[in-house]
């Protein structure tokens, strides 16, 4: 099973993807069942033989091991569990599609999108002549032609620029929640294998199996992490650099700390262990809310400086962010 330390080693190597975490979940089918039977027999017995069944085992071998019951019997339980490992199956799986609630590719595609979009901004104003018009603004005599400087032409260069920081900090963002739904798939993967050992294995007792899953984590801020420029005291997901122009550049101030309640599942019964299972999704699902409420609320106080600018009233402000002469008064040409 794959432990990882940050965002970045996950995602240099990253865990099974959904096709084969369904293979992983559907291999198990078999352990399923001859649990089930395991666990199954002896009042399935019971209630053929009341009063027991003194019949020499048969020599053929349908369950995993010979009974004093007929064939016919041996293949009705059998029957029986294979249909409640099915069962299991199915229902391990749509959870595990319910947890797996994102498209991972279509959010690595939308970061690439948003960071070639960031990148043509920051090019834009050399590549279509702005600076150009901003000094043909400058000829432009009375007071309609300083209006146009306060509220626009001068702000042509920051406005783009903020423009390219808007998108470089969604690129990051999509970039974040399609590392997110790596982890999610890195806890399926250390679940589905944790399953197969318990049913295979039964208990920790022999002490090869240990029934406490050191996997399940949650998102902290490295403590080294960079704050921007000008700003003091401890790092936070509201100044950490969600505007930087390296693709998923954020992705290496994450770290992956453990949650402070970690799943068990060692039981043998696979009901139990079913149980056991959704206990840990839960647990998954819990501490993905929490990553994404953090890295949204960190993404909102980023773009707050920007909402405010728009929401100034003042013109030369709100042009900063998007330039417009709105608002000019004397204009006349």
């Amino acid at each position: 099973m794959a432990t990882f330390k940050d965002f970045e080693s996950m995602i240099e190597t990253p865990p099974p993807d959904r096709g084969e975490l369904k293979s992983m979940l559907a291999e198990l089918h078999e352990l399923v069942r001859d649990r089930y039977i395991s666990v199954r027999y002896q009042d399935f017995f019971d209630e053929k033989y009341p009063g027991g069944n003194p019949t020499v085992a048969k020599e053929e071998l349908i369950l995993p091991f010979r009974t004093n019951m007929t064939e016919a019997e041996d293949q009705e339980l059998l029957s029986w569990c294979s249909t409640s490992a099915s069962d299991w199956i199915d229902q391990v799986g749509e959870r595990i599609d319910l947890i797996l609630d994102k498209n991972e590719e279509e959010l690595l595609d939308l970061s690439v999108d948003l960071h070639e979009l960031g990148g043509d901004y920051v090019s834009a104003y050399d590549n279509v002549k702005m600076h150009i018009v901003t000094d043909r603004c400058e000829e432009w005599q009375d007071d309609a032609g300083a209006a146009i400087r306060d509220n626009y032409s001068d702000h042509l260069s920051d406005s783009t620029l903020n423009q390219a920081a808007m998108a470089y900090a969604l690129a990051n963002s999509a970039y974040m929640d399609y590392s997110i739904m790596l982890k999610i798939r890195n806890h399926m993967d250390n679940m589905i294998q944790t399953a197969g050992a318990a049913l295979a294995n039964g208990t920790d007792r022999s002490g090869e199996f240990k029934a406490v899953l050191g996997w399940l984590t949650v998102i902290a801020i490295a403590a080294s992490a960079p704050a921007l420029a000008g700003t003091t005291g401890a790092t936070t997901f509201a100044n950490i650099a969600w505007g930087a122009s390296s693709f998923g550049a954020i992705a290496g101030l994450f770290q992956l700390d453990p949650a402070e309640n970690e799943p068990h599942m060692s039981s043998n019964d696979p009901d139990s262990l079913k149980t056991e299972m959704f206990d840990a999704f839960d647990q998954v699902e819990e501490v993905v809310r929490q990553d994404r409420e953090k890295l949204a609320n960190g993404l909102m106080e980023f773009f707050q400086e920007f909402d405010g600018k728009l929401n100034s009233g003042d013109p030369s402000t709100s042009s900063q962010v998007v330039p417009n002469p709105n608002g000019v008064e004397g204009i006349r040409l």
